[in-house]
């Protein structure tokens, strides 16, 4: 995926507007949105989660992106460009996206273009800002069987 340079300003940052779905197994859909974390507190979730293997990543299918109040119309790109992300950011996102409306939300593993060193490096340092200003946070420790039954345990 091409995508779109976020400001180096210290505040922008690319939230998922993830599309509904009915079915967990429905490919995963989006549009970015580009934002100013000053304007945006508690207005979006953020996601938590271990990265897992990066072999046989899967897709996030862009639809389109665009900057929050923009005036043009976004830029469509048809579901034909994908991120490759993790295959446990894939599963977190399935299970947390909604049946019937978009839910907006920052994950770092799509959020950030992972393979732009100038643009992880404006953007890592403010993260505990973007998780700060998240209304919420979603922690995925991982499938319901194993994961889970490891955490509870040592959660007790």
């Amino acid at each position: 995926y091409d995508y779109r340079p976020l400001q180096v300003n210290g505040t922008e940052i690319r939230l998922i507007e993830l599309a509904p779905s009915k079915h967990l197994d429905d490919e995963l859909h989006c549009r970015l949105i580009h934002v100013d974390l000053r304007d945006f507190r508690d207005q979006y979730e953020a996601v938590s989660y271990t990265w897992g293997t990066t072999e046989d990543p899967e897709k996030l299918i862009v639809d389109a992106d665009f900057t929050a109040g923009e005036e043009h119309s976004p830029r469509t790109l048809g579901g034909r460009q994908h991120i490759s992300i993790t295959a446990n950011l894939a599963l977190a996102l399935k299970r947390f996206r909604r049946r019937d409306k978009v839910r907006l939300i920052w994950a770092d593993g799509a959020s950030i273009d992972q393979f732009n060193p100038d643009e992880k490096f404006h953007q890592i340092p403010i993260m505990q800002d973007v998780y700060e200003s998240a209304f919420r946070v979603l922690v995925w420790i991982g499938d319901a069987e194993e994961e889970g039954r490891k955490c509870m345990d040592v959660l007790r």
